[in-house]
């Protein structure tokens, strides 16, 4: 329907239609702050090493921006290859096509287990948003891609290939046979090239936030007056240890692989308005939004009945996340391939938590909130997930089931212990341990200690108890004259 005339005025004068759009406010570009963005591909520096047929042990990129950069869905590294085939040690390399997928299994979120590291570098400062071991994100990004909602997933995982999709979705099934991995292995087993964009999860700064395209608009980095950026990938030597095949027959003897064929780093590079420009340069410190991950990894002694996992001068963290993995994942040399669990952490075979900070415990009553196992808490976990979700990440309501999150996730291949620690779900306001009636030690570091009640059969055999400390409001701080970045809960920066 076409808009009402526009009745003219007395004394208007009969002035042209051009004249008065021009009062349109998004007609005046001196008003704007954004004129234009431009889409950069950066090829990597060792380009060269994508032609063998050997896959990169480390792939650099380096930049050297002249416009201010928006993080945003246009940056983000692009990804194609091929999965590879050969029927025995013999044979040439062919494209795997759907013939291939019974005889073979992929790692859960498979490309992440080939990564050893990803690290960002300003000049010779490695920017830094958390402080973890290497090897261990990948299994928490796992949980955290499948139980993500949908509405973030369409932008962070748009393509059916993307390695996200390559999750179990029932406890004990992720097997050459289950539905969930044929449905996946249609979209990359098919003979041809394959593609996705990759955004690291809370990865500095092509990650800002929590829920990426969906809490704010593309965030604003002045890279043009911060020099060169330097982006290395460290991958595994091999790819064998993401393959699980039968352990005799024919399908034993093949070998598989991911070729890659394209690794680009791409870019939107911002043109600001000359007003908007004299405004951020006259800033001197910029804060980013994200989340910061604090990391304890234990070796528990085989059949502790009891153990306690301590955080040493640090701020109370909004939330504390514990789960449980083989111990050889933190070393680097678990074997998927070799292995029989088709679970992504182990069972924890925790009972119950107490809290301490700066040597005052939180409660002096039961039931409180580490009595998880209780019948009378099962809701309150549901509503911890769902209200005050893991890393500030909104989760999809169909996966996150009561059955889902009850006594630490048993009833999935994700078994942890979710504790948030603030009271008020909107402001993020941390609870008081109970003998501390001014709540003045919430204002400053101290230990935050958690003591592990295991049950009857005691902690899980040769494994290893990862706990996070999580914070969900400023990751990196630029001090703009020093050009130099910091963080307001690590020690080290």
């Amino acid at each position: 329907m076409a808009p009402p005339a526009r009745k003219r005025a007395k004394g208007d004068g009969g002035g042209s239609a051009a004249a008065a759009d021009k009062h349109l406010p998004w007609m005046n570009a001196r008003n704007q702050d954004l004129l234009s963005t431009d889409y950069v591909e950066i090829d990597p520096v060792n380009k060269a090493d994508l032609d063998g047929d050997k896959f990169p042990s480390q792939i650099d990129f380096e930049y050297s921006a002249l416009k201010p950069v928006l993080f945003g869905p246009m940056t983000k590294f692009a990804i194609s290859g091929t999965f590879d085939v050969k029927k025995d040690a013999a044979a040439e390399w062919t494209a795997a096509t759907g013939a291939d997928v019974a005889d073979v299994v992929l790692q859960f979120n498979w490309f992440e287990m080939l990564i050893k590291s990803l690290d960002v570098f300003h000049n010779n400062q490695r920017i830094a948003s958390s402080n973890e071991q290497r090897f261990i994100s990948a299994y928490l990004h796992t949980m955290l891609y499948a139980y993500m909602s949908p509405k973030s997933k369409r932008f962070l995982c748009p393509q059916a290939a993307h390695p996200a999709y390559c999750i179990p979705k029932d406890k004990n099934a992720w097997n050459a046979a289950t539905q969930t991995w044929k449905d996946y292995a249609a979209h990359v087993f098919t003979g041809k090239f394959v593609y996705f964009d990759f955004f690291p999860l809370f990865q500095f700064p092509f990650f800002l936030g929590s829920n990426f395209m969906n809490d704010a608009v593309p965030t604003l980095l002045p890279l043009d007056r911060l020099g060169k950026l330097h982006i290395r990938f460290t991958f595994f030597d091999k790819q064998d240890h993401i393959f699980r095949k039968p352990a005799a027959g024919v399908a034993a003897a093949k070998s598989y692989r991911f070729k890659l064929q394209e690794f680009k780093m791409c870019l939107e590079e911002a043109r600001l308005s000359p007003a908007f420009e004299r405004q951020l340069a006259s800033k001197t410190r910029m804060e980013f939004p994200g989340v910061t991950r604090l990391q304890v990894v234990d070796s528990v002694p085989d059949g502790s009945p009891t153990h306690k996992i301590v955080f040493k001068d640090i701020y109370l963290p909004e939330a504390v996340l514990i789960f449980c993995l083989d111990k050889q994942v933190s070393s680097g040399t678990y074997n998927f391939a070799g292995g029989t669990d088709q679970n992504v952490f182990k069972d924890h075979r925790i009972k119950h938590l107490d809290f301490s900070f700066d040597n005052k415990n939180f409660f002096i009553k039961e039931p409180n909130f580490g009595r998880f196992r209780d019948d009378t808490s099962v809701l309150k976990q549901l509503a911890d997930h769902l209200l005050f979700p893991m890393f500030g990440i909104h989760p999809d309501p169909q996966k996150v089931t009561l059955r889902a999150v009850q006594d630490g996730g048993d009833n999935s291949p994700f078994p942890h212990v979710y504790v948030p620690l603030c009271g008020n779900f909107i402001d993020k306001e941390r609870l008081v341990p109970a003998l501390d009636d001014a709540g003045s030690c919430i204002s400053r570091k101290s230990n935050l200690e958690i003591a592990v009640q295991f049950e009857v059969a005691n902690s899980q055999p040769s494994a290893v108890y990862v706990c996070y400390a999580i914070y969900t409001d400023v990751a990196n701080v630029l001090d703009v004259r020093s050009q130099y970045f910091s963080s307001p809960y690590l020690k080290y920066m």
